[in-house]
């Protein structure tokens, strides 16, 4: 299925939403003209990130070299005050899901620097490295168990009555 069209696909299980994504991802990846992939962290993209080696260690090495050679990628936040070796940060988190086991460079993925001195000026740094790139091809959103879409709560529930706490 091209990119451009939009469907909601329902799948049994986590593991088969995994695979679908890579399928997703493997297009992306292969397409003339591609643009970056937009990534994100959490425990949504830890199946897809392992699927997605899976996947890719089963091609044939000259086409594995070939899709990795051609990597480019973006993600969608790190926290500020992390710098990028702090093992909680997103770059580490990166490190260890994608660009060490697929040998990726930090130029091929890319963070923004938590552990910037002015995060408002390394917010435009990276805005400005991502329209460099062309834009995001196709971006990756984590679901957390609350609610959460992109690293984005949902508000907080209003209490009418302190019963309500109970």
């Amino acid at each position: 299925m091209p990119l451009s069209q939009d469907r909601l696909l329902v799948e049994a299980d986590a593991e088969a939403v995994a695979e679908r994504v890579v399928d997703r991802l493997i297009e992306a990846l292969s397409a003339a003209g591609r643009r970056p992939l937009g990534l994100a962290t959490g425990r949504t993209m830890e199946p897809v990130y392992a699927a997605l080696r899976r996947r890719l260690e089963a091609f044939e090495p000259v086409v594995r070299g070939r899709l990795l050679a051609g990597w480019s990628s973006f993600n969608l936040d790190d926290y500020i005050g992390l710098a990028a070796d702090h093992p909680a940060s997103f770059h580490a988190a990166m490190d260890r899901n994608l660009g060490e086991p697929l040998g990726l460079s930090p130029a091929q993925l890319r963070l923004p620097d938590g552990g910037a001195p002015d995060p408002e000026a390394e917010a435009r740094r990276y805005a400005r490295a991502l329209a460099a790139a062309g834009g995001l091809g196709l971006q990756l959103l984590g679901l957390g168990e609350n609610g959460h879409v992109g690293f984005n709560e949902p508000p907080a529930a209003q209490v009418s009555s302190p019963a309500a706490c109970a």
